[in-house]
């Protein structure tokens, strides 16, 4: 079995983004989710500005740190976002947040357990 290298697990505290002609660094603390639409992954910050990342999910997800669950394949979302969470008849959970997204954020019943857990801050 493959040991993970440490290096790369380490959270960031902000990322780079490239904005206009500039790259501004954005605290991690105010993003609030990111989430991937036609192959391009965006941000959404608390102060709801967009930008985009120039990372994937996966990568961000591993840098992001404890605050952030990966919901699904196309999002990523802070804690501090959730407003609340309802439950579709035991199937899904439909998060709702903060910031205003496009789609819908879901939860399937799989990672229901780990999210309620993470929502709750254990």
């Amino acid at each position: 079995m493959k040991r993970f290298d440490n290096r790369g697990a380490e959270t960031a505290t902000s990322i780079l983004v490239p904005y206009k002609d500039k790259i501004i660094p954005v605290k991690l603390q105010d993003a609030a989710v990111f989430f991937l639409e036609n192959d391009v992954v965006h941000m959404i910050t608390f102060n709801q500005k967009e930008y985009f990342p120039g990372k994937n999910l996966e990568e961000l997800e591993k840098i992001s740190g404890k605050n952030f669950f990966r919901a699904n394949r196309q999002v990523l979302v802070n804690r501090n976002a959730v407003t609340d969470v309802s439950n579709q008849m035991g199937r899904k959970l439909w998060v709702n947040v903060s910031v205003p997204v496009k789609e819908s954020i879901t939860i399937s019943r799989e990672k229901m357990p780990q999210f309620l857990k993470w929502l709750s801050g254990e």
